[in-house]
């Protein structure tokens, strides 16, 4: 029997892998990646606070290295506050609606303001 050449398949690169976005927040949870240089992709909890990952590497050898630290800060959602101006007023009267003492938590900015009159209930 003659041998047959083959053609050798190319490795492939490994996926990224992705977190659960409920284990993202949970403490003490480890997110194994797929291979050396690689990144994985987690989502942030829906509570504002402040997130310290760390990631620790070992080589072919066994040895791991001292721990590496990353922080993020989630923020908390803006707070709306809303005056009128004068609190009654005549039929066809003007009003004037300020959003000025709105605030959002730091590092956010307030980008928009949508006034809107809400239906009589």
């Amino acid at each position: 029997m003659a041998n047959t050449p083959t053609t050798p398949t190319p490795p492939t690169a490994a996926p990224a892998a992705t977190a659960a976005p409920a284990a993202a927040a949970a403490p003490g949870i480890t997110f194994p990646a797929p291979g050396p240089g690689s990144s994985i992709t987690v989502t942030a909890p829906t509570t504002a606070g402040t997130l310290t990952f760390q990631l620790i590497v070992t080589d072919n050898l066994g040895q791991t290295s001292a721990p590496a630290t990353a922080t993020v800060t989630v923020q908390g959602a803006p707070t709306a506050e809303l005056t009128a101006t004068p609190a009654a007023v005549k039929p066809g009267g003007t009003i004037t609606l300020s959003g000025a003492s709105s605030t959002a938590m730091a590092p956010g900015t307030l980008t928009t303001f949508a006034f809107s009159l809400k239906p009589a209930s």
